[in-house]
């Protein structure tokens, strides 16, 4: 009996998909019993260059932390002035004796040939290293003159040590505590860089050497020091240790929504003549190479005064050669298609050097015509399937 049942059941199974499969009026079947096929249309593949409107906008950070200190220009970078501060607090047990001659000294870091021509004058008030300074401090009127009485200066490789008039040494030695002071460079003819290890450098930092007419000297290490360096540049650029950040902004709404975004890359042509990656002290004194190493993010705010303009989601970091002309394509990877969906909001991006506090660089994007900056998108529509017409 059970036997009889499993085989009206199989019999009846069979008789099922015998009636399923046969159908011939279904919608699948009856197209490949027609034709043989059942079509599917692809979607289209586009590449699309969308324009961008590209900004430098300044963002001035705190160079108080750099191993090096310098004088003069390189590109449009200016390095105006250079603040140090000397503790003489200790001085009290030297006041019994004459202060015979005393020097400045500058350990020149760099092997440029240039002769920066400089000034020393005393700030009217204490600065900090921590700070952020873009212009050069009140300070008195009249340089501090040398042992006699000249007030200008040259610094070369050579030439590093410079005398400071006896009276002045004395009158701050007396006074004991903290004195600030400013070297500010004569603006320059040309391109000229002189460097100069800065306190972080941790070896042979700034010092005033004070000789006595006892036989003996002091020496003074420089306690704080920071370099004002100003960006003198008015094309697209990217500077680090100044700093200028440069701003991209671009509509998408041209792209279809339903895009499947295969690649995408902002792409910027360089300009060579305009960009270095490195000093002369940099590659010299700390072994640096030519290379700008840059960081792209997509802004929090796209208000560039407001703090979320500074800060946002990484896009792309990687590196280039600033002093050749080329092509830079920053890989743009999943923002793209996180804009076009609405999962992110559109507010830009920002390129700028990954070493912005640490290191001077700099890189010139050309901006006209088919060289102007853009956004490359590769992307692919939804295919149809159906009839195929």
């Amino acid at each position: 009996m059970r036997d009889f049942a499993l085989k009206t059941y199989f019999v009846l199974f069979l008789v099922f998909l015998v009636s399923c499969s046969s159908d011939p009026e279904g919608p699948v079947s009856k197209k490949f019993m027609d034709d043989g096929s059942y079509p599917v249309k692809a979607g289209s593949t586009f590449v699309v260059k969308v324009p961008v409107n590209a900004v430098s906008v300044p963002f001035p950070v705190s160079t108080g932390n750099r191993p090096l200190l310098g004088l003069g220009r390189i590109k449009d970078v200016s390095y105006r002035a250079i603040l140090i501060k000397f503790d003489f607090t200790s001085a009290d047990t030297i006041l019994q004796k004459n202060v015979t001659s005393a020097h400045l000294e500058l350990p020149v870091a760099s092997p440029d040939s240039s002769k920066i021509g400089f000034e020393i004058y005393e700030l009217s008030a204490d600065f900090s290293e921590g700070d952020t300074i873009a212009a050069i401090p009140d300070h008195a009127s009249a340089p501090i003159p040398d042992s006699i009485g000249g007030t200008e200066r040259t610094l070369d490789v050579a030439t590093t040590s410079f005398t400071i008039d006896v009276s002045m040494v004395s009158d701050w030695l007396n006074g004991g505590g903290e004195r600030s002071f400013v070297l500010v460079a004569n603006e320059p003819d040309s391109s000229g860089l002189i460097e100069m290890n800065a306190r972080e450098m941790g070896i042979d930092p700034i010092v005033i050497r004070v000789d006595f007419d006892d036989g003996t000297e002091a020496v003074y290490a420089v306690k704080e020091d920071y370099n004002i360096i100003t960006a003198e540049a008015d094309s697209l650029d990217c500077i680090g240790g100044v700093a200028t950040r440069t701003y991209f902004t671009f509509d998408l709404s041209s792209v279809n929504d339903s895009a499947m975004v295969h690649a995408s890359f902002l792409v910027l042509n360089v300009d060579g003549s305009g960009g270095f990656g490195a000093t002369a002290g940099d590659k010299y004194a700390l072994g640096f190479d030519n290379t700008f190493l840059y960081y792209l993010y997509a802004p929090v705010s796209a208000d560039v005064n407001s703090e979320g303009f500074k800060e946002g989601k990484g896009v792309d970091r990687s590196s280039f050669i600033p002093n050749v002309d080329n092509i830079v394509r920053c890989n743009l990877r999943g923002y793209i298609p996180d804009v076009i969906r609405g999962a992110r909001k559109n507010t830009g991006l920002v390129f700028q050097s990954d070493q912005e506090a640490t290191r001077v660089q700099e890189t010139v994007f050309k901006s006209a015509g088919a060289e102007a900056p853009y956004i490359e998108i590769i992307y692919s529509l939804p295919g149809k399937f159906g009839s195929g017409e």
